[in-house]
């Protein structure tokens, strides 16, 4: 008994590198002691060896997602704004988890119309900032080339559809702002109803379409709204809610 608790006190002390066995030759329960601590012996080394090796995973997998995030960040930054004298722009984001799939895109046109998107990728995680990084891309390209708004989202949506193994959607609302007119040009895939700031706020009346990337032929419709001198529009995601 007392070389079986020396053996015990060894294992703890070299963290398990003394494992080996007592030659007890006896067949009673002091045999079967000796039996027992080194069948847990082994189980526990074992178990340190998979806990060192998880750890190992989870830290490589860490490093993966801290590079995920930075690039997303790249692609959506925590803050940006534009402003002149008729008009500014603003807009931020915070994820709820570490990545998350919510976008936002604002940029001017060589006419000096502003395009402003906001969006929503279904789920978390690297396979959302993937998807995001795609739709924003897409959409980003087809407004710089000219399209309206409907026609963007349209042509969006087909790509998507074509390139989606996962069955992943996101919720768009693109517009379209003149400056010189205040008119607001957009188009609504399935996204959170806009918010008019004005004297009397409200929300912005609109056919909410359909997701981007669930079907073809998505027919997404085109409206306008007038904005005056102190009006705006805010746009949001289902975070907010």
């Amino acid at each position: 008994i007392k070389k079986i608790s020396e053996k015990m006190n060894n294992f703890v002390e070299n963290k398990g590198q003394d494992s080996e066995p007592l030659k007890i030759e006896t067949h009673d329960e002091i045999k079967e002691i000796s039996d027992s601590f080194y069948k847990m012996s082994d189980e526990i080394v074992e178990y340190v060896k998979d806990i060192k090796q998880l750890t190992k995973e989870k830290v490589e997998a860490d490093v993966q997602i801290e590079v995920a995030k930075g690039i997303q960040y790249g692609i959506v930054p925590h803050n940006y704004g534009i402003q002149n004298k008729k008009y500014s722009v603003y807009a931020c984001t915070y994820s709820a988890k570490y990545i998350g799939g919510d976008f936002y895109d604002c940029f001017t046109l060589e006419n000096g119309n502003i395009c402003i998107v906001i969006g929503d990728v279904s789920g978390k995680g690297v396979s959302a900032a993937i998807f995001m990084a795609m739709a924003k891309t897409v959409i980003r390209e087809l407004l710089k080339v000219g399209k309206t708004p409907a026609e963007a989202l349209n042509l969006a949506n087909d790509e998507l559809c074509e390139s989606n193994p996962e069955g992943m959607f996101v919720t768009v609302f693109a517009a379209v702002f003149d400056a010189n007119t205040g008119l607001l040009t957009y188009a609504n895939a399935g996204h959170n109803q806009p918010i008019i700031l004005k004297e009397k706020v409200e929300f912005l009346k609109l056919e909410p379409g359909i997701a981007l990337g669930l079907f073809e032929d998505s027919g997404i419709n085109e409206a306008k709204i007038q904005l005056s001198n102190k009006q705006g529009i805010l746009l949001y995601t289902d975070g907010i809610t």
